[in-house]
């Protein structure tokens, strides 16, 4: 494996199946188990996995941003709000680089999107 890259990137949740859900109908990400209050999704093309990993002692909401690359960002913004996630920066261009935009899941954490 490269070093010096990012490898993984983890959300804080307070219910574990909720998140999964969520992530799974927006994304299409199936989570695996891995431990109690763990669960893991690596991507088949070998790119950066995702966790969730069950916290009641941290608050959700407080972890970076990490960028997730969608075909169209208004529809994706649409599927976070119908599967209880809220927009927090709309669709926004990036003069000479594309678009982006934030939600945050039902815990409160912001993910970017990007177009």
């Amino acid at each position: 494996m490269a070093t010096n890259r990012i490898v993984q990137v983890e959300w804080l949740s307070t219910d574990l199946s909720r998140s999964s859900a969520f992530f799974h109908e927006l994304f299409g990400w199936d989570f695996q188990p891995f431990g109690a209050d763990y669960l893991y999704y690596k991507h088949p093309d070998g790119g950066a996995g995702a966790g969730i990993q069950r916290s009641d002692h941290v608050r959700p909401g407080n972890t970076p941003v990490a960028y997730i690359h969608v075909d169209n960002i208004e529809d994706c913004l649409v599927r976070v709000q119908e599967l209880g996630g809220r927009v927090v920066v709309p669709r926004t261009e990036v003069p000479d680089a594309g678009w982006f935009a934030h939600f945050a899941d039902p815990d409160g954490n912001v993910i970017g999107l990007v177009e």
